[in-house]
């Protein structure tokens, strides 16, 4: 049997967490953006940090956890969370924690447009031409030929 503090206190949820921490890597990987010094130089790899960040979404701690061998890359990650400065706070689920710690990583890859890897690639549906569209394209093309004299 538990106590009746522990009946009272909020419930933990995983689920919430995840959800919350997801917010909070998406506005990191928003605010990242890949240096020009970096591109130019043909230089990508991988960033990891490990972020503590308060109740309120404040920061209590940052610290470079894997460098990616380029210090405009590294620079990038960390400067990309100074400017949020402010997570969300933490959502009513994980009102019982005071402080999460968790890392991010972020992938610099040269053949991507950003450092974003959050973000899944959307493949495109291959569409097959309608006989409508097929004959719509015959009608063009007859607008565009000379007109026969009667």
């Amino acid at each position: 049997m538990l106590p009746l503090a522990a009946h009272a206190s909020a419930p933990q949820s995983p689920a919430a967490e995840q959800r919350w921490q997801h917010q909070v890597r998406s506005l990191i990987s928003r605010n990242v953006s890949y240096p020009a010094n970096a591109r130019t130089a043909g230089a990508s790899g991988k960033v990891v940090v490990h972020l503590t960040v308060k109740r309120d979404g404040s920061i209590e701690s940052l610290e470079l956890a894997e460098s990616a061998g380029n210090r405009d890359l590294d620079s990038a990650v960390l400067n990309a969370i100074r400017r949020v400065r402010q997570f969300p706070p933490f959502p009513e689920e994980m009102a019982a924690q005071d402080s999460v710690a968790f890392a991010v990583p972020i992938d610099f890859h040269l053949d991507t447009p950003s450092p974003n890897p959050y973000t899944p690639p959307t493949a495109r549906p291959k569409v097959k031409p309608s006989p409508a569209a097929d004959e719509f394209a015959e009608f063009l093309k007859s607008l565009s030929k000379p007109a026969e004299k009667r």
